[in-house]
């Protein structure tokens, strides 16, 4: 194995088990079996297997697999902890190196250059072996090219007074002149390597490996790693992407797989292309030429349902991708899959943005203002709202045309765009300027000949005015999207919602009292649920219905307290009907999560009933039995996220128990 013999040439013993699994796992990480290397290495990074080499070598092996595979905090704590074991040892002059490499791509450049000028003595120093010289030096010319690539060739380097004999020592030493020095170093130790390859009988493979890492990409988006000085930074902004002089090589017997693979994804033939995209993938790899795989990964990324894997794959294409043409798709990818995969949206703007530079860079406007849009989003969801407007603001003015706004093309994603532009317009307090951009969003769409888009839009809308405490535009806008709704099947639930929210806005602005759209609402759900013959169907329509009851029974009880009594028994009656037809046999088996909240608003009819009940009777015997008898089922389920439900009941009986006694 070419990483065994790499091992014994930087020290190691060939003998040893934990040296075998950090080479072993390193062939599997080579052919981006990175699920595999990371199995393989478990024993080393969990401390079951150690040795004088390692976890050091590991830790430092791992980290690029660990980014690939989206596992930040992990890469981060194996930087942290692989750092502070293997600084200043010579024997691992090598994991050093991929430390230097790991800061490059992460937007830790400048940690980097701490850590190169720590070991800066290493550059001349004569090395435990040529090999474990040239990783160093191949984490430093990954990081010196990153460097300068962000414009900073002239950035002075901290180094030592007398670095060596060949590297020029003080105020002169910038980026620029240290990447020559090391660039024209690990040349020379590369062609001697290949010369050792050749008299050992060992496969060619440390040149290939070495024109590979000079390749790789930025990861987009920045980790945080510590720094621990301030280095001078030039003024000026980083120059755009440039393509890296790279072989674009084909790898022999995948260009026909490769244009068939492109056929079928544009012909949406997803069932075939998946395979197709895989094996690109896999012989890439296998034939040591990750940048040939970039596209199948950033188009695979955007087939698979997996949020998880869909970032994986997409910022292993930014990571493996050499052609500018790929590089703003590929960055748009990313920020695409990490604002679907919750908890991860701010991490969209990095990615977004870059890819908005590449595309103005390739005169490529509209997708320049759609990548912004993308970033604006992030920017808005993460309540960076007035940074947000300006990006939406510059994006609408450039996709302004009619031509723009096709329903076959852009329309759909930009009306999208635009409803969130609505939403952070109306956070920040922009009332008329929302409901401004709000009107010309629903002329443009209502001349749309699917309404698809102008439904899910005057939905949104509704939700955005009802949040921003405009309850009669609010009430409007839920009424316009109930009326959108129609009969159509697939909208009866939203129309349901449309039409209950619109009740209690009408009825808090003292314009109707709501009871009309929540009888509508029961109404269409009644009609509905007579037809339907699907079992699970009819329990979320009766779950509909009995918390249409519930709200009607809420809106009525002061004015109407008899028909409130009689909504809330309707609403109880239906909400346990539900339980006993099969919901909790079902919540049972899938977790708790929804028979707590369906056991939640039993309580809540349970509560509502009991108090319109006392305000009628002034009795408070049947409201606390009702009460201990829901917490008795309750603790005999003994789901223990019952407990402050449980609490919560007990208290409100125990005050009904004390308002009897007086």
């Amino acid at each position: 194995m070419y990483e065994s013999w790499l091992g014994g040439q930087m020290g190691r013993r060939r003998d040893c088990a934990a040296c075998a699994r950090h080479a072993e796992g390193a062939e599997a990480a080579a052919l981006r079996q990175d699920e595999r290397a990371l199995e393989i290495w478990a024993p080393v990074l969990e401390g079951d297997l150690l040795c004088d080499h390692q976890p050091q070598g590991v830790l430092g092996a791992c980290l690029l697999v660990l980014l690939r595979r989206d596992e930040l905090d992990r890469a981060v704590h194996a930087h942290e902890y692989g750092y502070r074991l293997a600084r200043r040892k010579p024997a691992f002059r090598g994991a050093i190196g991929e430390h230097l490499e790991f800061c490059a791509l992460t937007g830790n450049e400048h940690r980097g250059l701490e850590l190169l000028a720590e070991h800066a003595d290493w550059l001349t120093e004569p090395a435990p072996g040529i090999a474990a010289q040239a990783e160093f030096l191949t984490g430093a010319s990954v990081l010196l090219a990153r460097l300068a690539a962000l414009g900073h060739a002239e950035l002075p380097v901290p180094m030592p007074p007398s670095p060596g004999a060949h590297v020029p020592g003080g105020e002169e030493l910038t980026v620029s002149v240290l990447r020559g020095f090391v660039d024209a170093e690990l040349d020379s130790l590369a062609a001697r390597i290949a010369r050792a390859e050749a008299e050992e009988g060992v496969a060619p493979g440390y040149t290939a490996r070495l024109h590979i890492r000079r390749l790789r990409q930025p990861a987009l988006g920045r980790l945080p790693l510590p720094v621990r000085s301030t280095l001078r930074e030039p003024a000026g902004a980083a120059p755009p992407y440039a393509e890296p002089a790279a072989a674009h090589l084909e790898v022999p017997g995948t260009g026909d797989l490769y244009a068939l693979s492109d056929t079928l994804f544009q012909a949406g033939e997803l069932d075939e292309v998946e395979p197709a995209l895989q094996q690109v993938i896999e012989r890439s790899m296998a034939a040591g030429a990750p940048w040939y795989a970039a596209r199948a990964e950033m188009n695979l990324s955007r087939l698979v349902s997996d949020s998880h894997q869909a970032v994986r794959l997409a910022r292993a294409a930014v990571m493996d991708c050499v052609d500018a043409r790929l590089r703003g798709p590929a960055a748009l990818t990313l920020a695409t899959a990490l604002w679907e995969l919750d908890g991860r949206e701010a991490e969209a703007v990095a990615p977004a943005l870059e890819a908005a530079e590449i595309y103005t860079a390739e005169d490529r406007g509209a997708e320049a203002a759609l990548a912004r849009l993308r970033a604006a989003d992030a920017l808005a969801f993460t309540g960076r709202r007035r940074a947000s407007v300006g990006l939406y603001q510059r994006s609408f003015a450039e996709l302004d045309d009619e031509s723009f706004w096709d329903p076959e093309e852009y329309g759909a994603t930009l009306a999208r765009h635009q409803m969130q532009y609505i939403r952070a317009l109306l956070a920040l307090g922009a009332e008329d300027e929302g409901l401004a951009v709000l009107e010309r969003l629903r002329a443009r769409l209502e001349h749309w000949p699917d309404d698809t888009i102008l439904f899910e839009m005057t939905v949104g809308a509704a939700y955005a005015l009802r949040d921003a405490e405009l309850p009669g535009p609010a009430a409007d806008a839920f009424l316009r999207a109930a009326r959108l709704a129609g009969q159509d099947p697939e909208r009866l639930l939203v129309r349901i919602r449309c039409l209950r929210s619109a009740a209690w806005l009408e009825f808090r602005a003292g314009r109707d009292d709501g009871t009309d759209l929540m009888d509508e609402a029961g109404t269409a759900l009644v009609r509905r649920l007579e037809g339907e013959p699907d079992v699970s169907r009819r329990d979320a329509l009766r779950l509909e219905l009995a918390e249409t009851h519930f709200q009607r029974a809420e809106l009525t009880a002061e004015a109407d307290p008899v028909l409130a009594e009689q909504d809330a028994a309707a609403a109880l009656s239906g909400m346990r009907r539900v339980l006993g037809s099969g919901a909790r046999a079902r919540a049972e088996a899938e977790g708790t999560e929804d028979l707590l909240g369906l056991y939640g608003r039993i309580a809540d009819c349970a509560l509502l009933l009991g108090r319109i009940e006392i305000a009628r009777y002034g009795a408070t015997g049947r409201a606390e039995r009702r009460l201990r008898e829901l917490v008795a089922e309750l603790e005999a389920a003994a789901p223990e996220g019952f407990a402050d439900l449980v609490k919560t009941l007990t208290e409100q009986a125990d005050r009904f128990a004390r308002e009897e006694e007086r």
